[in-house]
């Protein structure tokens, strides 16, 4: 499979025409797959995601190296009080990590 993507990429040869429209999915996860077949069907094409239950889920990672329950409990709700939820604004943080190149786990 990875030889056959390779090959596609070196030619230039993509999944959908080049003029399909990419669409960054952004939100809360309500009817989420839903919305994505919606998208392609309607000619679209889903390139990204930033969904509470999508790639956003793992982008701050538990510290599994806590000593007892109650390290290991402040470690599970640390990830949950530093999410960048769609509910809360004013919500720069969220914004800052759709921009970024790549996921940052540093803060995590």
């Amino acid at each position: 499979m990875c030889d056959e993507l390779e090959t596609r990429a070196a030619r230039g040869e993509g999944v959908v025409d080049p003029s399909t429209p990419r669409i960054m999915y952004t939100g809360t996860p309500t009817a989420e797959f839903k919305l994505h077949h919606l998208i392609e069907t309607s000619g679209g094409l889903v390139v990204c995601e930033d969904a509470c239950s999508g790639s956003r889920f793992y982008r701050i990672l538990i510290d599994e190296i806590q000593d007892g329950l109650e390290g290991q409990l402040m470690a599970i709700s640390g990830k949950y009080l530093k999410a960048d939820c769609a509910h809360f604004t004013p919500n720069n943080e969220r914004i800052e990590n759709i921009v970024r190149p790549e996921f940052d786990t540093s803060h995590s």
